[in-house]
């Protein structure tokens, strides 16, 4: 702390937002920087895992430096609570956005964290105390990812990577070594492999083998939501189908003599079925209206 120009220097971070207000961002030396510049602020990302009812307090720390960064979550938990953290982290990722994710965690071996006269919490010794392995219980390594074997396949044409490194929690960048071209290159098999379309936000150095399942599976549900309505009564339609063709044949082929009484009982006939159409095409419209169709056509066409 210290004062430069009348300014009494904090070590606060702050923006002012579009309202006009000024928002409290995190402090200076805790901010985690990732290899690719981004920052992450370890209070967004500890004010989602507290909003969980098993978790006391925690505190997020960035593990590593530059390609090897992780980003580490210190859980103390609720006595009751005799689960797994990985489930709270798992939760905690599926609420923030992808760059701030948490690849790892611990338990706080102690009934509070280290904190100076003004009960902040002594980030410092935390981090020490993870290094040192003075935590507790702490959470599994990821378990090898086998259940899309057709991403994995996608995945290792890459000659950088290895199939027996692929896991689902590994990172396109740092745990499998893929650069820029190599993301760009990614997109563009996996929309041609699975007929969907990637944007390039999607894809990114932080982004894991997981997140491209869950990637491919929202686009292929996407796509399946459009709504197609089928009717019951493909056997009468058939039938008319057939007396329709009967008639075109019996037109073309009855003596001429016929053909004029026949003639004008035709015209009855079709201005009946105009009408007949009319009233279809109508209630068409409004079994579509009903369905939350875009339009009648899709009714019509089937009945046609």
């Amino acid at each position: 702390w210290s004062f430069a120009k009348g300014w009494f220097k904090t070590g606060d971070l702050a923006e002012i937002g579009e309202d006009g207000n000024l928002y409290f961002k995190g402090r200076k030396d805790t901010v985690v920087v990732r290899a690719d510049g981004i920052n992450i602020y370890p209070e967004d990302i500890e004010s989602v895992l507290k909003a969980n009812s098993l978790v006391k307090d925690c505190v997020v720390l960035g593990l590593g430096y530059g390609s090897n960064l992780e980003i580490h979550a210190v859980l103390m938990l609720e006595d009751k609570y005799s689960g797994s953290p990985e489930n709270i982290i798992k939760e905690a990722n599926r609420k923030l956005n992808v760059y701030q994710h948490i690849n790892s965690c611990s338990i706080w071996d102690g009934d509070d964290f280290p904190r100076t006269s003004t009960e902040k919490i002594k980030r410092d010794e935390v981090a020490k105390a993870v290094s040192s392995g003075r935590t507790k219980k702490k959470a599994r390594g990821p378990k090898p990812y086998r259940k899309s074997q057709e991403i994995l396949e996608v995945i290792k044409n890459f000659h950088k990577i290895k199939s027996k490194s692929i896991r689902k929690e590994a990172r396109l960048e740092k745990d499998l070594g893929l650069d820029s071209l190599d993301l760009v290159q990614l997109a563009g098999a996996i929309e041609e492999k699975y007929d969907i379309e990637v944007d390039d936000s999607q894809i990114f150095a932080g982004t894991t083998v997981g997140d491209l399942e869950t990637l491919i599976k929202s686009s292929r549900k996407a796509s399946q939501k459009i709504p197609f309505y089928s009717l019951p009564f493909r056997a009468p339609v058939r039938f008319i189908r057939v007396v329709g063709i009967i008639l075109v044949i019996a037109l073309l082929t009855i003596p001429s003599s016929i053909c004029r009484q026949f003639t004008y009982n035709m015209k009855k006939l079709i201005i009946s079925s105009i009408v007949t159409g009319i009233i279809l095409t109508i209630t068409g419209l409004w079994i579509s209206y009903l369905l939350d169709l875009a339009s009648g056509a899709t009714i019509i066409l089937l009945l046609a």
